[in-house]
């Protein structure tokens, strides 16, 4: 479906939002997707310990994650590498928390 030359936004996503509730199988589709439960009970603990691994690093528990692959690559070296690699922060200010933003005032 394309925006006609008169139309606004507001207008061609009216239409477009009605004609989906018309048509959702012109638009979605659904696939069965068979998971044993040896399997859900596995990505449930996965999810879980990611999880907890977020809310470690929200809270300062836990360092950042280094992704090792993006150091150096096309687009040159990562401003950051001499952080990472020696711990050096002499060109930057380290703050005490990730969230200043969050913090109480």
């Amino acid at each position: 479906m394309e925006r006609k030359k008169s139309e606004s936004l507001g207008q061609f996503s009216t239409r477009l939002s009605e004609d989906i509730a018309k048509r959702p199988d012109f638009y979605f589709m659904r696939f069965e997707i068979i998971k044993t439960k040896k399997e859900m009970d596995t990505w449930e603990n996965e999810l879980e310990g990611m999880v907890v691994d977020f809310m470690n690093w929200c809270e300062g528990k836990v360092p950042h994650y280094k992704n090792t692959g993006q150091c150096i690559t096309k687009y040159g070296r990562c401003p950051m590498l001499s952080i990472c690699s020696s711990g050096n922060y002499h060109l930057y200010k380290k703050r005490k928390s990730t969230f200043i933003e969050l913090e109480d005032t």
